[in-house]
């Protein structure tokens, strides 16, 4: 779990000190989640989703996340774990166009029209305009 915070650090360009100090989460705690000494609570791990802009489910594995259970438990029950993941990435990816939606309405028309262009623009560039 704590890879994904890393993965975070890195991709925003902050320290965990930096981190600890803007969430009131103690850099020792950090210290012990990075050396495998410490299991954040949950609160914790909602600060952190919430300091970044991501769902909580980022630093869970996926099966873990929507059913409780471990993967070998998911297997030995018969469960399909990767129809679960696809099913769980497609709700993160709704809830990331929702949140990005209630962003774009914040917008003048001139900067909503803005947007659309640009969105089209990547899209030519890929070839699905």
């Amino acid at each position: 779990m704590y890879e994904k915070l890393a993965l975070l650090l890195k991709q925003h360009g902050i320290s965990a000190s930096k981190l600890a100090k803007e969430t009131g989460i103690s850099a020792p705690s950090l210290t012990y989640w990075k050396q495998g000494k410490y299991t954040p609570q949950a609160k914790t791990i909602q600060a952190i989703a919430n300091y970044f802009n991501v769902p909580v489910a980022y630093f869970y594995d996926d099966t873990e996340y929507a059913l409780g259970i471990t993967e070998q438990q998911a297997h030995d029950l018969g469960i399909d774990t990767e129809a679960v993941k696809q099913q769980l990435n497609a709700q993160l990816l709704d809830e990331q166009a929702i949140e990005i939606a209630k962003q774009i309405q914040k917008l003048d028309d001139t900067q909503k029209m803005a947007i659309e262009q640009i969105i089209k623009g990547l899209l030519q560039g890929k070839g699905k305009a």
